[in-house]
């Protein structure tokens, strides 16, 4: 499935999104639907994180490079969430020391919902009431549960948070933390366009 802007002539993608469910592809290809970048991109949504993990690893086999795969870390236990990233690291053969790895990984703690707690112009508008900042600090350890107590549920009502990144001065806030800001990082590199490997 084709989010990003439009292909160029060659229908040579710089790079490829790989999220673990459909509601970050959604809300990823809205969000840039106005921004410009250097390189194009597909978003491709998968099925879960280990639906996430095989898209990825094929697109690998299948020559590609210059892959984004966003995950979540399900943790804000750091001890558990490096044990994923190594698992992550070995199962897809990723060197961390490589400075220019075929495969970006973009990590979510816990959940890539994050975003929306981060985004300090969203909070009021959202929640509209005024919790203190202790508040704050435990929403952040299971951000969807807060989201789906106090607003909409993301599953049941995605275009309740969608809808939010029409307005300019909330959308712009979105790309400056977490997993937005580095995957914008990546595809506002300019980079020659990736030559196909052989599977040899």
């Amino acid at each position: 499935m084709y989010s990003g802007p439009p292909h160029p002539s060659n229908h040579t993608l710089h790079f490829s999104i790989v999220t673990e469910g459909q509601f970050e592809e959604k809300f990823l290809t809205e969000l840039f639907r106005n921004k410009e970048f250097p390189n194009t991109y597909a978003i491709l949504p998968a099925d879960g994180y280990s639906s996430a993990l095989s898209k990825a690893k094929s697109l690998l086999s299948n020559g590609l490079d210059n892959i984004i795969l966003l995950l979540d870390t399900d943790t804000t236990d750091e001890k558990i969430a490096k044990e994923k990233r190594d698992f992550v690291n070995w199962y897809i053969n990723i060197d961390e020391k490589d400075k220019n790895p075929k495969v970006k990984v973009v990590w979510s703690k816990p959940e890539f919902e994050i975003v929306f707690l981060e985004n300090k112009k969203f909070l009021p508008r959202a929640i509209r009431d005024q919790f203190g900042e202790e508040f704050w600090d435990l929403a952040k350890n299971a951000p969807k549960n807060t989201l789906d107590k106090y607003f909409y549920s993301i599953a049941r009502n995605p275009d309740a948070y969608l809808s939010l990144l029409k307005e300019e001065r909330v959308r712009n806030d979105f790309f400056k933390t977490g997993p937005v800001k580095d995957i914008c990082s990546f595809l506002s590199k300019v980079t020659t366009p990736p030559i196909r490997r052989s599977k040899n």
